[in-house]
């Protein structure tokens, strides 16, 4: 099971290099983007979950009409850089965690690019995002699938599903499934050793906080090419009136 606090620490100490790490992030957050735009061009109330240092919030903004928009996340040092980079186009960015959201607002948009399997229980969680969502309102989020990482010798502390198992998801929840798609993205290193380091300069590494411990140093280190999976997931739904 996650832990709020040493999710919060790992991406806080990650917060000078995280932009700089986090391109394959980037470019998901991006695509996520265009296919939301293909069912949605403006949303009264916005939240984007999980905002990081707000780079994929900020595209979101230039290319959605919005009356209010939130942003949140866990990791303050984050939240810093979010704030100075959505302050000019009025974004209320704030510290909070989505499995705990108090708000008595309803809101048209609810937005996470890969963020939501950082959750304590994936399927509480889309419950309970569900009845944020107004009536018509859609629900937009990126997440890792099952093969995400699957070159590293550990199993990861999150539970990773396929495309079949959140479509369900979805669907129990009474939401209408506008767009369903997968791609694997792959990023290239030059050792197992430089992608653990990445890994961990754009904070996920308490996801793989014990994979250097059952590999010598030989392993780590041995200079041949080392791809690193990205499974990815791209949902947009509706909320049935």
């Amino acid at each position: 099971m996650n832990s709020t606090k040493n999710i919060r620490y790992c991406f806080n100490q990650a917060a000078d290099s995280y932009d700089g790490q986090s391109y394959i992030q980037k470019q998901i957050g991006l695509c996520l983007i265009q296919s939301l735009l293909s069912h949605l061009t403006n949303a009264t109330h916005i939240i984007d979950l999980g905002c990081g240092s707000g780079f994929t919030t900020l595209q979101l903004a230039k290319a959605i009409e919005y009356q209010s928009f939130a942003a949140i996340d866990i990791a303050d040092q984050l939240l810093t850089k979010a704030e100075n980079r959505l302050n000019p186009y009025g974004v209320d960015v704030y510290a909070a965690d989505f499995d705990n959201l108090s708000t008595s607002k309803q809101f048209n948009l609810i937005f996470s690019n890969m963020a939501l399997h950082w959750g304590l229980q994936f399927a509480k969680t889309l419950h309970s995002l569900t009845t944020q969502l107004a009536a018509n309102g859609v629900i937009a989020f990126s997440i890792p699938l099952t093969y995400t990482f699957q070159e590293l010798p550990s199993r990861s502390r999150n539970v990773f599903y396929d495309l079949k198992k959140i479509k369900t998801m979805l669907e129990k929840l009474n939401l209408s499934l506008l767009n369903s798609d997968e791609d694997y993205l792959v990023a290239t290193f030059n050792s197992m050793l430089a992608a653990l380091r990445s890994i961990k300069a754009s904070g996920a590494n308490y996801l793989m906080s014990h994979t250097s411990s059952r590999l010598n140093k030989t392993q780590l280190t041995k200079l041949q090419t080392f791809d690193l999976t990205y499974h990815v997931g791209y949902f947009v739904a509706k909320k049935n009136d």
